[in-house]
């Protein structure tokens, strides 16, 4: 029951329907609270509600709550993975824990806090790199942390919505670190390091990581549909 309510939100989520996903999921987390469980997979559900509560806060454009939720994800989850059996998934789970933090991250940068966002994103470089939408988050990171265009952008787009968050700039704009590129990325570029740092060089760079990654995706799809239109026309492949 917890599994279908939680599908039936997450559909709805795909169309849109915020408040309606919401209901949802209140439904399955009451079958949850009801239910004789463990108590270690109790947080593990509990995570993934308050992980989903984060990504819906988001689309209703209310990030700071999306913030609240996706932290509290992540402390829940971080006791559940501590009181589970040796024997449960862990590697599964841990993977989930990096979808939660990349998510944390997303709402950090809609709150007006890029610096903080992009601290973030960086600590899933490992597994995220290879995700061209991972580095067009970086670039956005950098962008609006530089960025002095709030006149400029108000005219253009009719006072967009973002354009009111209060960028609160935790990191010195000199921040650095170096981040170790994933192995297909680095043949694609020649390099296998970069100083990561919130500038707009920094951003250029994450748009060429983006563009080089969505090129040899399509390329791969093309290849893949041919090999599927070969193997069509030939049975007795």
């Amino acid at each position: 029951q917890v599994t279908y309510e939680f599908l039936r939100a997450n559909l709805e989520y795909c169309r849109g329907n915020s408040r309606k996903a919401m209901k949802l999921l209140g439904l399955g987390i009451q079958q949850v609270i009801s239910a004789q469980m463990d108590e270690s997979w109790m947080h593990y559900i509990n995570s993934l509600y308050q992980n989903n509560l984060g990504c819906l806060h988001l689309i209703m454009k209310k990030p700071n709550l999306g913030v609240f939720y996706t932290s509290q994800a992540s402390d829940s989850h971080t006791l559940a993975l501590a009181k589970m059996d040796k024997t449960s998934p862990h590697f599964l789970l841990k993977i989930k824990r990096n979808e939660i933090l990349y998510n944390t991250a997303m709402n950090l940068l809609h709150a007006g806090q890029p610096a903080t966002a992009f601290t973030s994103f960086l600590t899933l470089s490992q597994s995220f790199s290879s995700l061209p939408s991972y580095w067009l988050r970086l670039a956005e990171c950098c962008i609006n942390h530089t960025r002095h265009d709030e006149e400029y952008i108000s005219k253009m787009y009719s006072n967009p919505t973002w354009l009111g968050t209060k960028k609160i700039i935790v990191q010195p704009e000199s921040y650095t670190s170096t981040l170790t590129l994933e192995k297909s990325l680095a043949r694609l570029l020649g390099v296998n390091s970069v100083v990561a740092e919130l500038s707009l060089k920094f951003a250029l760079f994450c748009l060429m990581c983006a563009e080089k990654l969505w090129s040899r995706n399509d390329f791969m799809s093309r290849c893949d549909n041919k090999i599927d239109k070969t193997s069509s026309s030939n049975p007795s492949s």
